[in-house]
């Protein structure tokens, strides 16, 4: 995903918008005024109000979707890190995958379950406001946003990966077989079938130069991506989980002393270890990294002078994982981190370093 924009924050949860989210808000503004034009002649000042508080609150009800999925989340201790909007939608970004078909299948069942609340919601809107004669405008709105999100609950419903149907029948096959691996595939390939559908139906539109179409053939590439990227995600879990990081970390780890200056470091390490960023360490416990850009603004003279725990990053709480850590906590951590290793330290010690390509190598 690109850069977001945090906007706000929901049950303590961030909420952010990604700024490919921008396009399709547009878009649906645009038709939404369109439609608006069109069903209540109205001038064109109004249509175009009523499309942006029309999209405003189609994108609010994907918000409150993706809020029912981190509320339950969170009431059975899973962190939601953040919900994000973006040009396809909206992702709750969990700490941890589900532990059994149970709690697997809640979550997803959570999301469906809010929208076709809101579209009965907006139905009841729109014709309490129908009945009571009042503006034409406020029932159409009601009635688009009731549409909307039945047609969200419907779409997402669909039995494939990475949609909460892909969920719930993943849940089911779990159940089922005991197999998270061989759930996931069954739901991956539900969730490569509905994307083929969508490229195909969206192919079978621009035919017909209903160029919408276009929108739909990503839409379902997308879903195919995701679907493929979910099972290679299972694929890992069944390697890794279980698996302490003691068994995956490399021992032999490449480190700088504390103590040593910058211009050893420069005469006496670089020519022999040329690496981007080096660990530091004091007394066998880590205390931060050092990196080649954090030389350049140090002044030549001063090099003598300085040393390189003086000048070292400290380390977050987030770079640090203990022995008996659990391998795909380790995956999960790095997949939602900037860094390529976790440091394996025990009461302060180090004992080594846990990297991506270590894990990935696990599924051979």
């Amino acid at each position: 995903m690109t850069r977001a924009l945090r906007i706000g924050r929901v049950l303590g949860i961030p909420i952010e918008v990604d700024l490919t989210w921008f396009a399709i808000f547009a878009l649906v503004a645009i038709f939404v005024a369109n439609q608006m034009a069109a069903e209540i002649e109205s001038g064109a000042a109004a249509a175009w109000t009523l499309g942006a508080v029309t999209a405003l609150l189609f994108f609010a009800s994907l918000v409150a979707h993706e809020l029912a999925h981190s509320y339950l989340a969170q009431r059975q201790g899973v962190r939601i890190a953040s919900v994000r909007l973006f040009i396809f939608g909206g992702v709750a970004r969990m700490d941890r995958e589900p532990r059994s078909s149970d709690e697997e299948w809640r979550l997803a069942a959570a999301g469906p379950a809010c929208s076709l609340a809101l579209a009965a919601f907006f139905a009841a809107v729109g014709v309490w406001v129908g009945l009571l004669g009042l503006a034409p405008s406020l029932a159409a709105m009601s009635g688009w946003l009731a549409q909307m999100n039945l047609a969200l609950a419907v779409f997402n419903l669909l039995p494939g990966l990475p949609l909460d149907g892909g969920r719930l029948l993943r849940a089911a096959v779990w159940r089922w077989s005991g197999d998270l691996v061989r759930a996931t595939r069954v739901a991956s390939l539900g969730g490569k079938a509905m994307g083929y559908a969508l490229v195909i139906w969206g192919l079978a539109l621009v035919i017909r130069e209903e160029y919408w179409g276009l929108f739909t053939i990503i839409v379902g590439f997308f879903l195919v991506s995701l679907a493929s990227s979910g099972y290679r995600q299972a694929r890992m879990q069944g390697a890794l989980q279980g698996v302490p990081v003691s068994a995956m970390m490399k021992r032999e780890v490449p480190a700088l002393p504390a103590g040593i200056t910058v211009e050893e470091l420069v005469r006496d390490y670089l020519p022999a270890q040329a690496r981007a960023e080096y660990l530091v360490v004091r007394d066998e416990g880590p205390v931060g990294r050092v990196s080649v850009r954090d030389l350049r603004d140090l002044p030549r003279e001063q090099w003598g002078a300085i040393t390189v725990g003086g000048i070292a990053r400290p380390l977050g709480d987030d770079e640090l994982i203990a022995p008996e850590a659990d391998s795909w906590e380790a995956a999960l951590r790095l997949a939602r981190s900037d860094h390529s290793e976790l440091i394996v330290v025990e009461e302060g010690r180090l004992l080594g370093v846990v990297r991506r390509q270590d894990l990935a190598a696990r599924m051979g």
